[in-house]
């Protein structure tokens, strides 16, 4: 029995709380309540004012009461005119509109008053307005300073690569209304100056933001930010908030451009300090062995685990920046080259075509010294076409005698002066054909035995070349002494 009554009571409860919901739903479309302000900035002889706007949005025509229990704050809040406290048959859809004076009326203290205003209708509809008030000092009472409390939120240490965000949090500690305030930021970092509108309000507190570049290049040291309040021209407040500025050192940056040209090219290097303070450092840049065979510049080749570095030693200021070159030039092989090349034809074109070479052999000799001796000429036809009317001529120190009997093979010599100074001996070809190699012999024997060493003069071949020129071409000198090979 007991548990049916109390499935019933909890039925009754659930329709009675269906019945309310619904009821609320409906107060919430019988009509619309708005307040305007129009003046609630006031002095205690004064009214603020509001104005009041009304919609009935019942089906039906409804009446409505408007009225104010802030009169338990000291504050009258009636319509104007007062016979608009009770309005009459608005019909459905129908607008209307009052205005509302709320009067302080009894001493009150200047500050913020929140009051309230309610609208009743017929159809179970009451809304309630909120009506916000600044009440200020009375006009004798009005010229008195103004009270700011200001707090700067700043970070204590700043990184200038950074952008920094500034609060400042301001109240007004009375009901003066400081609409022309100015606020001045100064120091001695440009970035760090401001020169802004921050208006207050009576008793108004809010808080003011910005954000500050700083020159990342500024000097390492602690800096004074000076937040100076101005109104009318006068200085109301000033607060100092410090903060400190590290030093910031860092690798150097540096970009590398490059030209080129025919077997050349030049690097420049624009290195830059981002740091704030002087730094010196050694900048390094790798190249290969062979560039650093061929380039030309200020700075020193160093040879580091392999690797050939250009290495210039830099002091920089903050923010400073300086141009280095390196210049590879690989001309002076391509000039060398074509030197080379140019010798190489020269020498073709104007070398002789017969060439003649004088050695010897030693044939008697002893501790004693030298006695007999061995020469040998060869003569070679260096072209492939033949050279006429060849003469080749030697010469014989008159140490030594010409030995007069020829080895077979041998060609036999066309004349053999004597003199004083020595034995002259010719040899005649009538041609020598091209790439042909002659070699003539003759043995000479010292008059005394030779100690020491001695020279023989040169010889040389004189022909006739291609095109009818008469030629000469001398051999080498040729020194004797006891170190010669021997015949065998």
């Amino acid at each position: 029995m007991r548990v049916e009554l109390a499935k019933k009571f909890s039925i009754i409860v659930l329709c009675l709380m269906l019945l309310v919901v619904m009821s609320s739903a409906v107060f919430a479309v019988n009509s619309e309540v708005s307040i305007v302000t129009v003046e609630n900035n006031i002095a205690p002889e004064e009214s603020a004012e509001f104005t009041l706007h009304i919609t009935n949005n019942a089906d039906v025509a409804q009446s409505f009461t408007v009225y104010s229990f802030s009169s338990a704050q000291g504050w009258n809040v009636d319509p104007s005119p007062l016979s608009d406290k009770v309005i009459e048959e608005l019909a459905p859809g129908e607008n209307f509109e009052t205005t509302i004076l709320a009067s302080p009326n009894k001493d009150l203290d200047p500050g913020i008053y929140y009051l309230t205003l309610e609208v009743d209708g017929d159809q179970e509809d009451t809304q309630d307005v909120s009506l916000k008030v600044y009440l200020g000092v009375s006009d004798e009472d009005a010229q008195y300073l103004p009270s700011i409390t200001a707090e700067v939120e700043l970070d204590s240490e700043i990184d200038p690569r950074e952008v920094q965000t500034v609060y400042l949090n301001m109240k007004n500690g009375n009901s003066r209304n400081l609409s022309d305030l100015i606020l001045k930021v100064q120091s001695e970092l440009e970035e760090f100056t401001l020169d802004v509108p921050v208006a207050l309000e009576p008793l108004e507190f809010k808080t003011h933001e910005f954000t500050v570049t700083i020159d990342q290049y500024s000097q390492a040291k602690e800096y004074t930010v000076y937040f100076v309040f101005e109104l009318n021209g006068e200085t109301v407040k000033v607060v100092e908030k410090s903060f400190e500025i590290p030093a910031v050192v860092s690798d150097f940056a540096w970009t590398l451009t490059e030209e080129k040209e025919f077997l050349k090219r030049s690097q420049t290097f624009l290195v830059s300090n981002e740091g704030n303070v002087e730094n010196s450092q050694e900048f390094r840049y790798a190249i290969g062995t062979i560039d650093s065979l061929f380039v030309s510049t200020e700075a020193r080749v160093l040879r580091e685990e392999g690797q050939q570095f250009l290495v210039w030693d830099l002091q920089l200021g903050p923010g400073d920046s300086t141009e280095l070159i390196a210049v590879y030039s690989y001309r002076i092989v391509f000039y060398l080259l074509i030197a080379f090349l140019i010798l190489v034809v020269f020498y073709y074109i104007v070398r002789l075509p017969v060439s003649i070479r004088k050695k010897a052999l030693i044939v008697v000799g002893n501790s004693d010294g030298l006695s007999e001796i061995k020469v040998l000429l060869e003569i070679k036809n260096k072209r492939k076409y033949p050279v006429k009317d060849v003469s080749i001529v030697d010469f014989v120190p008159g140490i030594a005698n010409v030995e007069k009997n020829i080895e077979l093979g041998t060609l036999h010599p066309h004349k053999v002066h004597s003199g004083t100074a020595g034995n002259k001996i010719e040899w005649q070809l009538s041609e020598l054909d091209g790439l042909e190699q002659r070699i003539i012999s003759y043995k000479i024997k010292a008059k005394l035995n030779i100690l020491g060493p001695f020279r023989l003069p040169r010889a040389f071949v004189q022909f006739v070349g291609k095109k009818g020129k008469v030629q000469k071409a001398f051999s080498n000198m040729f020194r004797i002494d006891a170190s010669l090979p021997r015949e065998k």
